[in-house]
């Protein structure tokens, strides 16, 4: 009897331990596609280099809310507090129940390890998906992501430079290219 038992007990753990294991596939699968959803908003020069990333210029009001009725969770700001817009981003974030992170990057010479790693932590954390980057243009958020590919991945400049493209770079390129050579 004590074997019957024993063979049931740990059977029914063994069963346990597999529905909680297909739970938790099930909530992860879940969470992939929930960033994978992610609309398109219309900020200026938006891109969508991975997904549940969306890259870009600055949002108007209309578009945070649009972002938060998409499913975007975190909006992270790229610009000095010197060029902060006439409205209050971090609160209207705050009131929408959004994520929201600021990482200053004043021109090519906020293109760096440090803004790049705190971006790339951002990135890292899953809950903060479907994500919102933007500066003024897309222009940095394209220049943090070609100097990660980069510096931190290792991949050769020419498609370093062609993943900064897909997400936003465009005028900073020639400055990016001689931050990445002399490294």
């Amino acid at each position: 009897m004590k074997t019957v038992k024993t063979t049931f007990t740990t059977g029914m753990l063994a069963l346990a331990l597999w529905v909680g294991g297909i739970a938790v596939l099930l909530v992860a699968t879940e969470a992939a596609a929930d960033q994978t959803r992610a609309a398109l908003i219309d900020i200026p020069n938006a891109r969508m280099p991975s997904p549940g990333i969306l890259t870009g210029g600055q949002p108007s009001v209309a578009q945070v809310e649009q972002a938060k009725a998409a499913g975007y969770k975190t909006i992270v700001n790229l610009r000095t507090p010197g060029e902060r817009g006439a409205w209050d981003e971090a609160a209207k974030a705050k009131e929408l129940g959004m994520n929201y992170i600021a990482i200053p990057v004043a021109g090519a010479a906020g293109v760096n390890m440090e803004n790049t790693r705190a971006l790339m932590k951002v990135l890292g954390d899953k809950s903060n998906y479907p994500v919102m980057i933007h500066c003024a243009s897309g222009n940095r958020a394209g220049a943090l992501f070609a100097y990660n590919a980069a510096v931190i991945e290792g991949k050769p400049m020419e498609e370093a430079l062609r993943i900064g493209r897909n997400a936003g770079l465009t005028s900073l390129e020639p400055m990016v290219r001689r931050i990445l050579e002399q490294r």
